[in-house]
């Protein structure tokens, strides 16, 4: 991650390897550790927290999950999503009855899930995500319904040791 950053690689690696996978590995139950080898083999996966307003406090997300038979419905917007357009999954932060639940979406696979670039500056493309009442099975919880707030801060420490590694790697090569 520090090389990248020395050459400001625009790249999910960070968010895929850097912050989800070490959550995947801690949280996830077998059907989702299973996305472990599909990340050591290249398909990348980012996260989505913040709220429309741009807030990345943890209770804010404007994601919505309604329980069904068979899980949860999606419904409402994340945005300042690293690399969404380019990934097969996101892990969501959303509301749920129980409290803030963090949910694993297969972006390929589901319906009324629509991606749009956002107008920013830097490299890194951001995107505005849209949940129109997505269909997620309760296998795709990380965690514990209600418990995404121990997610979360996990996802928020990883994040930054990995932005550190990136952070270092530019200032190196500044220095050299």
């Amino acid at each position: 991650i520090e090389q990248m950053g020395a050459a400001q690689v625009p790249s999910p690696l960070l968010i895929t390897s850097g912050c989800v996978a070490p959550v995947l590995e801690r949280f996830a139950g077998p059907e989702n550790r299973a996305r472990l080898s599909a990340i050591a083999s290249g398909s990348p996966i980012t996260y989505a927290r913040a709220a429309p307003s741009g807030d990345w406090g943890a209770a804010t997300s404007t994601v919505v999950a309604v329980p069904t038979a068979e899980g949860f419905t999606l419904t409402g917007e994340a945005r300042f999503v690293p690399f969404a357009a380019e990934t097969d999954a996101v892990m969501v932060a959303a509301q749920a009855e129980q409290g803030l639940t963090v949910i694993l979406v297969d972006a390929n696979r589901v319906s009324g899930l629509s991606v749009s670039p956002m107008d920013v500056i830097g490299p890194d493309p951001l995107h505005r995500i849209r949940f129109s009442d997505v269909p997620v099975a309760s296998t795709d919880v990380i965690g514990e319904i209600g418990g995404g707030a121990s997610v979360v801060a996990a996802l928020d420490a990883f994040g930054a040791a990995a932005s550190c590694a990136e952070m270092i790697g530019g200032a190196q090569r500044v220095l050299d």
